[in-house]
């Protein structure tokens, strides 16, 4: 499955679940994209079939919202860290939370006519 990151937070997670990172949207921590940077992702995005964007809790919407929308892709939002969404209580229930999260957008945009 190819994604999109918002960050470089999941280098375990695309590992262990053989995810295809294309990109990040902030290429530079603290740095928002540029216009640019944007319009190649979403150009990204459609040529590689990309319809899945993971997030953090903490990061913004605005970029991920409109890089979906013009890309048809899904959102996923994952926690980093105990407590960083209400699903994420424990350690294990973290794990689970994420992979639910993961399963969840990868299902519905499989779903959702292109």
């Amino acid at each position: 499955m190819s994604i999109v990151a918002y960050h470089n937070s999941w280098p375990y997670l695309r590992a262990r679940f053989r995810l295809d990172l294309l990109d990040f949207i902030e290429t530079k921590p603290g740095v928002p994209p540029s216009a640019a940077h944007l319009a190649g992702l979403i150009q990204t995005m459609r040529r590689r079939g990309a319809h899945l964007i993971i997030r953090e809790p903490y990061d913004p919407e605005r970029d991920v919202a409109f890089i979906a929308g013009k890309a048809g892709a899904s959102v996923a939002t994952l926690a980093t860290s105990v407590g960083a969404l209400p699903a994420a209580s424990d350690y294990l229930a973290l794990f689970d939370a994420n992979v639910e999260a993961l399963k969840m957008e990868a299902l519905k945009s499989a779903a959702e006519p292109r």
